[in-house]
Formats: structure tokens, C-alpha cells, sequence
């Protein structure tokens, strides 16, 4: 996986795994990006408060389609 920058005012590094010819069939498509569009956007949220910001992103398929979307998280103490 190679990383991709996805801001230059918060860099953020990205790694994206796509294991074969990955197709939507059992959902439109739009809602397919609309879903995927709301989990990255939470995740490069969520990785800004990390001191590594980065976001996993893999897209397998198989007899199931899988979708991961990986982020660092600020760390939080645990009492």
C-alpha cells in the first residue's frame, strides 16, 4: 500500500488496499458512495486529534463484499 496526502493544510497519510475488481451490486451505487463519503469524512475527523493522523482504507471482495475504514484516534486514558 502507498500512502496518498490527502490535504496539504492537515496532512493526513492514506492507505488504500482494493483486493481485486471491487462492484457494488446489492445497493445503488450513490448510496454506496454517499456511505463510504460519510465514513471517511469521520474518519480523517477523528484522526486530525492523533498525533500520526492517518486513515486504513480496504475494499475486498470475495463472496461478500468487505469494507474497512481504519483511523488513529487521539489516545485516551483509561482509570
Amino acid at each position: 500500500m502507498k500512502p496518498l496526502k490527502v490535504s496539504q493544510v492537515q496532512p493526513i497519510t492514506v492507505y488504500l488496499e482494493v483486493s481485486d475488481v471491487f462492484e457494488v451490486s446489492r445497493m445503488e451505487l450513490l448510496d454506496f458512495i454517499t456511505v463510504l463519503s460519510i465514513f471517511l469524512d469521520n474518519a480523517i475527523e477523528a484522526s486530525l486529534d492523533s498525533s500520526t493522523k492517518q486513515v486504513n482504507i480496504a475494499l475486498i471482495s470475495g463472496e461478500t463484499k468487505v469494507v474497512i475504514v481504519e483511523n488513529t484516534i487521539a489516545q485516551e486514558s483509561i482509570n
